[in-house]
């Protein structure tokens, strides 16, 4: 085969943008004969194909997070020294995935927590959306740093930003018993919302870990004796306070028993779990959250995503 004639069926191809059967009746050839001669001029170096990626291009590592960890899409921002830079990365990333999914009449399911807030804070749509908005954990009773981070909040934000119709759930995300738990859920307002779970078409949570400065320490949900208990039974994170281990197995324990919300296997039936978490410190449990089989897409910051592999 000269050299010209697959330099000819190359330029045809790559530069004039005629598709192979153009090329094909072009030449009076076969269209498959165009697509073996358009390979041949790859192989023999005629043509070069190079990609090149922006500077901060992390498609590569999303890639090989998607397939080890079997999910449907992982989004990556650059980590930053400003927390508002990769909050308002985590925005646009979710404003899009929202965007992507919705169909008329959809709910939406939201968890608490200061990486949920800060994303919701900075996000904006362009149009409204005809949709719900639930809270899918009860929330804390106490506001540190002058920072509502209640799942209610969050809900009203969202909903607001989406021109959608928000709902609230009045209980604490941490009942002081069991039995109490109960109670709580045979409250008609509660149980109306509670029972709404299982029909989310997308959900929100965060990935937290076990640690003294984690959100439910601070707000007195839980106390340091319960963050000891917790690391005694090798718990490394949690879904939206689903407490799982570096496997990702649901660890059952004291508190999980008191706790009104979304469980990991109502989150296994939702169409798109999307959780967001940042910060190297929860890169353990981020790794175990993978491997619950629950989430569906991660958005998360270089600081875990370089290492999650």
């Amino acid at each position: 085969m000269e050299v010209d004639y697959l330099l000819k069926v190359a330029r045809l191809y790559y530069q004039e943008n005629m598709n192979q059967q153009e090329i094909a009746e072009y030449l009076n050839i076969s269209r498959v004969k165009v697509y073996r001669l358009l390979m041949k001029a790859r192989e023999q170096g005629i043509v070069k194909i190079e990609l090149h990626a922006p500077a901060q291009d992390f498609s590569e590592l999303e890639i090989r997070i998607e397939k080890s960890f079997g999910i449907k899409q992982c989004i990556i921002v650059p980590t930053s020294d400003s927390i508002d830079i990769v909050y308002n990365g985590f925005a646009n990333a979710l404003a899009k995935i929202i965007d992507r999914d919705y169909k008329d009449g959809m709910s939406i399911g939201v968890g608490w927590g200061q990486t949920i807030k800060g994303t919701v804070e900075r996000i904006t749509f362009n149009k409204k959306y005809n949709m719900k908005v639930f809270p899918v954990i009860g929330g804390s009773g106490l506001v540190y740093d002058s920072d509502d981070i209640h799942a209610n909040s969050i809900v009203s934000l969202l909903a607001g930003k989406l021109g959608a119709a928000g709902y609230i759930l009045n209980c604490p995300a941490i009942i002081d018993s069991q039995a109490s738990k109960e109670v709580f859920l045979k409250e008609s307002i509660i149980r109306t919302i509670v029972d709404q779970f299982d029909k989310l078409d997308l959900v929100i949570v965060p990935i937290g870990y076990i640690g003294p400065d984690i959100t439910i320490y601070k707000t007195r949900d839980i106390m340091a004796e319960d963050i000891e208990y917790l690391s005694k039974l090798n718990v490394v994170g949690d879904i939206n306070s689903n407490f799982i281990d570096a496997n990702g197995n649901l660890v059952p324990n004291r508190i999980q028993d008191r706790i009104i919300n979304v469980t990991l296997e109502t989150l296994k039936e939702t169409k798109n779990t999307v959780a967001i978490c940042n910060g190297a410190k929860k890169i353990d449990a981020t790794r175990a959250a993978l491997k619950t089989g629950v989430i569906n897409t991660l958005i998360t910051d270089t600081s875990i995503a370089e290492k999650l592999l």
